[in-house]
């Protein structure tokens, strides 16, 4: 669904107009992205947080959330994006971190937390080798311990994140949200939540909070938990994977 086709009408401004009765005047295109960017990013947060082996990336993107860089021998703490593209530095977590040796071999890092460091950080690990463990913090990453080796072509280090999503701007006459079409009417249904709040029309605001987020607050429910439902559900490209039943006898 697109933001705002001006076409055939049947886009997030125009139903979200047609739900609350209103206009471009009495709820400006600026406001409605805003709303509508607020709903994308909860969206996403419910995607993310319900993520099984079905992975999601906002399809807006025009690349991967991958970032590379090469290693430098003895150089143990790296600014992740120093050369990365900034449609790529809004970023939330680190998925998976990747590296290689000398010889080109790969090696999945762990991570590790400097306070589960049982000694001195200046003593952890402190000789040069392959690295086997990675720590994060802000937009530096740290390796446990540094490499004792440099790599060339940005092939030392690959990262594999989640990523924030990609909004709206008011101008926006062709985007669609980068998340699965069946499920993109919540955006206009909690647009028009947060107008007929703002104008103190509590009954019909509270009328369709439920219907997004169901009845009782400290559980998702209502089209959250359909979203929720839909993303956590196992990748269909990947094989059914079957397992002995484990019996215990005594």
């Amino acid at each position: 669904m697109q933001f705002n086709s001006h076409a055939d009408e049947q886009d997030i401004v125009h139903q979200t107009w047609f739900l609350t009765g209103t206009d471009s005047t009495s709820y400006p295109l600026k406001d409605l992205a805003r709303n509508s960017n607020e709903a994308i990013s909860r969206v996403a947060l419910l995607i993310l947080l319900s993520m099984g082996r079905m992975q999601w990336d906002d399809v807006n993107h025009g690349n991967q959330p991958i970032a590379s860089f090469d290693l430098e021998e003895d150089v143990g703490t790296y600014t992740i994006f120093k050369a990365v593209p900034n449609a790529l530095q809004d970023w939330l977590e680190a998925e998976r971190v990747d590296i290689v040796d000398s010889e080109g071999n790969g090696y999945k890092l762990k991570p590790l937390d400097h306070r589960d460091i049982k000694v001195a950080i200046s003593e952890f690990q402190d000789t040069s080798n392959i690295p086997r463990w990675f720590e994060i913090n802000g937009n530096e990453i740290k390796f446990y311990p540094a490499p004792d080796y440099t790599t060339t072509g940005a092939t030392g280090c690959t990262i594999y994140f989640n990523r924030a999503p990609s909004y709206f701007l008011s101008t926006d006459t062709t985007k669609k949200p980068g998340f699965a079409s069946i499920v993109q009417d919540y955006i206009y249904k909690y647009n028009s939540m947060q107008w007929f709040f703002a104008h103190d029309q509590l009954q019909r605001s509270d009328r369709l909070k439920v219907e997004l987020k169901g009845n009782n607050p400290n559980v998702i429910g209502g089209m959250e938990k359909d979203i929720v439902n839909f993303y956590s559900r196992r990748n269909k490209a990947e094989k059914t994977k079957i397992t002995r039943n484990k019996k215990q006898y005594v």
